[in-house]
């Protein structure tokens, strides 16, 4: 029930716009306030070890699949931009280059880093019971992920926050630290927000 209440009620909630509150700024607070909540959990759960939650050094065990997977995702998002959205590619990039710079640098912080600890770190941790530790979990954890994208209301957004979803759940149950995880997510995302799908993840409250 907490499962299905967090994890799908919510973004439900947000998406329908039946929060009792409004503004600019809504989701992003959300966003911040399930993460404290979620990272307090782990710093208090005796049972889940510290250093999962940072761990880059383990980038060394996924680097190349890191590497290959990125050059296919500018590959083809760029394809899809040029066959069915040219009037936007690398639109922000050269029209509101400011933008895009403070995407680029803030997209990691704010929103790359707290949905991984949240849909892996947490996820992972709190229902492992559930769902086990391993292709359950993977599967529970990209179903989530992607319907946590029910809020900007398009199939684009859910259909590809899906197979990332997937992509980092497999990445997170090989290497178990957020590090790497929060590093490929944010790799995709400037990517994605670079070349011109930004419009598919953005929607005013």
């Amino acid at each position: 029930t907490e499962c299905l209440v967090l994890f799908f009620g919510v973004p439900l909630v947000v998406a329908l716009g039946r929060l009792p509150f409004t503004g600019r700024w809504v989701k992003l607070i959300l966003l911040l306030s399930a993460t404290f909540i979620c990272l307090l959990y782990l710093l208090w759960d005796k049972n889940f070890s510290k250093n999962r939650l940072g761990g880059l050094t383990k980038l060394k065990l996924i680097w190349k699949g890191l590497l290959l997977r990125s050059l296919l995702c500018t590959a083809l998002l760029f394809l899809l931009g040029i066959l069915f959205y040219p009037q936007n590619l690398f639109g922000l990039l050269k029209y509101r280059f400011d933008i895009w710079l403070m995407v680029f640098i803030l997209y990691p912080i704010l929103s790359a880093w707290p949905q991984e600890l949240i849909y892996r770190s947490f996820m992972f941790q709190r229902y492992k019971t559930i769902f086990g530790e391993n292709y359950g979990m993977v599967a529970a954890s990209s179903v989530a992920f992607a319907f946590l994208h029910i809020i900007y209301l398009n199939w684009i957004a859910i259909s590809l926050t899906l197979i990332a979803g997937f992509i980092f759940s497999i990445n997170y149950k090989k290497t178990g630290v957020l590090a790497t995880v929060a590093l490929e997510h944010a790799i995709y995302g400037n990517l994605l927000f670079t070349i011109g799908f930004g419009m598919f993840f953005f929607r005013a409250m």
